[in-house]
């Protein structure tokens, strides 16, 4: 019995530090994405207050804007990394989670593979960036896109 009241204290422990956790999102209001501000949004009762996120949200969002504009060869350097990223493939790891019966925390690691993608090379091959193909490398692989999406 003493195990049941252990795990029944430290499950009404765990809600709630969670709806305080929930309180305190609420008064903080910090929407730094938009799901951050939709549910924020949606955990606000008081209608000024929606407002005034928003409004705060979208100027924050008015002026990164306004410095990506000012800086554009940011944003070129950012997407080719992208791109060259999307281009090689490679893996990832993926970490999951979970408690088991006995409440205990365990983790799982996975490891991925992300296989090239066919259409960033093409982009990257297509940019002003890279090298022009000697041997009509971008007509190979627009061929076999195109076979791709015939299948």
């Amino acid at each position: 019995m003493g195990a049941l009241k252990d795990a029944g204290i430290r499950s009404l422990q765990d809600n709630l530090a969670a709806y305080d956790a929930a309180r305190k999102q609420e008064e903080k209001q910090d929407a730094n994405s938009l799901k951050s501000l939709f549910d924020a949004y949606l955990n606000t009762k008081s209608k000024a207050k929606r407002e005034r996120m928003l409004k705060e949200f979208s100027e924050r969002r008015l002026e990164f804007a306004a410095y990506l504009q000012a800086h554009p060869e940011l944003v070129a350097a950012e997407t080719k990394r992208a791109l060259i990223t999307a281009a090689l493939g490679g893996e990832y790891v993926e970490t999951e989670t979970g408690v088991d019966s006995a409440g205990r925390r365990h983790k799982r690691r996975r490891v991925r593979q992300v296989a090239p993608n066919l259409q960033a090379i093409l982009q990257l091959l297509e940019s002003d960036v890279a090298p022009k193909p000697e041997n009509n490398l971008l007509e190979i692989i627009r061929e076999g896109l195109e076979a791709e999406d015939e299948v």
